[in-house]
């Protein structure tokens, strides 16, 4: 009996869908990051030291509105996820990585290590060590608007 999980193209389809079952369906149910020490953030350190802050410098951050300035990147501080591939972007001394979503619709989590203000048109809300979930939407409900501590 074959698994159709089994072929490249099916795969990929699951995982745009489901990140992880440990990160739940939703946007917002994402868990704080598994990983610590010195190694848990090796990845988004090369990441950083590649690409800089500022790689997305219209701010247009995952969207059909703007050429997107995203580059494919691994090592995420979750051991769940920890050497699978996504796409991340900086923008304004944030690290956005996109999980899933299509259009307008999207959703993902961000480094923020000095709590700048989030792209406009976001919602968000911290997760533990620097980390957020985020999402954004057609439908124009964003939900929370939330920092882990005074918004610079």
């Amino acid at each position: 009996m074959t698994n159709s999980l089994n072929t490249p193209f099916d795969r990929e389809q699951f995982n745009q869908m489901v990140v992880h079952p440990s990160f739940g369906w939703r946007w917002d149910e994402v868990p704080p990051p598994t990983m610590t020490g010195a190694n848990a953030m090796a990845g988004i350190d090369t990441f950083i030291a590649t690409n800089g802050w500022d790689m997305q410098k219209d701010g247009m951050v995952f969207t059909v509105l703007a050429p997107d300035k995203s580059k494919p990147m691994r090592g995420l501080p979750w051991e769940a996820i920890h050497d699978r591939e996504f796409l991340a972007v900086t923008h304004d001394g944030i690290l956005y990585v996109w999980f899933k979503g299509w259009h307008h619709n999207n959703s993902g989590i961000a480094y923020n290590p000095k709590t700048n203000a989030f792209a406009v048109g976001r919602a968000f809300k911290p997760i533990g060590q620097h980390w957020y979930v985020w999402a954004t939407s057609d439908s124009g409900d964003l939900g929370p608007h939330e920092y882990e501590g005074p918004k610079n």
